[in-house]
C-alpha cells in the first residue's frame, strides 16, 4: 500500500519515545505501557460523552463547556484543583515575551 511505511515512520516517532519511558517505569516497577494507554483511554472516554456516551450537544461550545465542567469535577479535591484557569502559573508567560520584544 502506497505511504504506508511513511504512516508507520510517522506513528512510530509519536509513540518511540512514549514506550521508551514505559519501558523504564516497568523495569522500576513504577507503571507500564498497558496502564498508561488504559488510563489514556478512560479519560477520553469520560472526558467525551458526547462521542461515547449519550450526551447530546447542539454546538462546538457545548462540547466545550462539559470538557471543561467534567475535568473540574475531575480534579475537585485534589491537588490539581484550581478555581482559576491561571492558577498554578507564574504570570509572566515567559512564551509570549519574545513576541513582546519586536512589538
Amino acid at each position: 500500500m502506497p505511504g504506508t511505511i511513511t504512516k508507520w515512520s510517522r506513528s512510530s516517532a509519536i509513540f518511540a519515545p512514549g514506550d521508551f519511558h514505559c519501558q523504564l517505569a516497568r523495569e522500576r516497577g513504577a507503571f507500564d505501557f498497558e496502564k498508561v494507554a488504559r488510563a489514556i483511554t478512560d479519560k477520553l472516554i469520560r472526558r467525551h460523552p458526547h462521542v461515547f456516551g449519550n450526551v447530546k450537544v447542539k454546538n462546538v461550545d457545548q462540547v466545550w463547556a462539559n470538557w471543561e465542567k467534567i475535568k473540574r469535577a475531575e480534579k475537585h479535591g485534589t491537588k490539581h484543583a484550581r478555581p482559576s484557569a491561571l492558577d498554578g502559573h507564574s504570570g509572566t508567560f515567559a512564551c509570549v515575551a519574545p513576541g513582546r520584544k519586536t512589538a
